[in-house]
């Protein structure tokens, strides 16, 4: 379970560093801040009112490209694969704009780099760019992909909800023996592929981040309250981001 491997004192961690990005065919891009306007419109309340800064913003794209050799000396094909985020390391977060993996692209190849996870390039990135700073939240912006919109839809009616909320939305805690009432629907949550990814990435890198654990999850939607309803396709009109609150581990 991804919230007892945060909060477990012994975990393995990867030993993937900064150079090896450039090792394994990442290209790092950065972006400015006007590629990123539109994408940036969507989590608009998290600028008007949670304090969060374009001016303190460094955009980053990590593309990725031919690497290494294979038995004949050719280089490895690269997959094009693409992860673009945002990280301000004066206020603390990370957002993960548009993110496809090495796995998930739809360019063959014979190998896929060692190095490929959001996790660790996303957790390269910030060490790099951080040199030892806090990092309290993590943003997932206008999702996508359908098994997590699934279970946000799960999710809030296993909660009791009605509606996915617009902004403020709607907020899961969990406490710190993990037995409180709705800890199986923060258990959900943290268990989809935009929820797993920021968990594992502070599981595995607790030499740059320290010993964290993702302590609440707000969920809402970008454009209107989004009703709960028994009809599946109406998931191609919900427009949900996820909030992760980066907390301590209690000692």
């Amino acid at each position: 379970m991804l919230w007892c491997l945060m909060n477990n004192e012994e975990v393995r961690q990867s030993e993937f560093n900064f150079e090896d990005l450039e090792r394994y065919g990442w290209i790092t891009v950065p972006n400015t801040p006007s590629a990123l306007e539109a994408e940036r419109s969507k989590i608009a309340p998290l600028y008007e009112e949670f304090g969060f800064d374009t001016e303190s913003e460094l955009n980053w794209g990590h593309i990725h490209d031919d690497w290494g050799q294979d038995a004949d000396g050719n280089p490895n094909e690269g997959t094009v694969g693409v992860y673009q985020n945002t990280n301000n390391v004066l206020k603390g977060y990370i957002i993960a704009f548009i993110n496809l993996s090495p796995a998930e692209s739809t360019v063959p190849v014979a190998v896929l780099p060692p190095l490929q996870k959001w996790s660790d390039v996303v957790a390269l990135q910030w060490q790099n760019d951080a040199d030892g700073q806090r990092l309290n939240y993590v943003v997932r912006a206008h999702i996508a992909n359908w098994n997590t919109r699934m279970c946000i839809y799960n999710a809030l009616r296993d909660a009791g909800q009605v509606a996915l909320p617009t902004w403020p939305g709607f907020d899961v805690t969990i406490n710190e023996d993990g037995t409180n009432a709705l800890a199986h629907v923060f258990w959900g949550l943290l268990g989809t592929y935009h929820g797993a990814a920021p968990a594992y990435m502070l599981a595995q890198h607790r030499n740059i981040f320290g010993h964290k654990t993702v302590a609440k999850i707000r969920i809402w939607d970008s454009e209107k309250p989004w009703p709960i309803s028994s009809t599946i396709h109406d998931l191609y009109g919900m427009s949900p981001n996820i909030l992760l609150y980066i907390d301590d581990v209690a000692s």
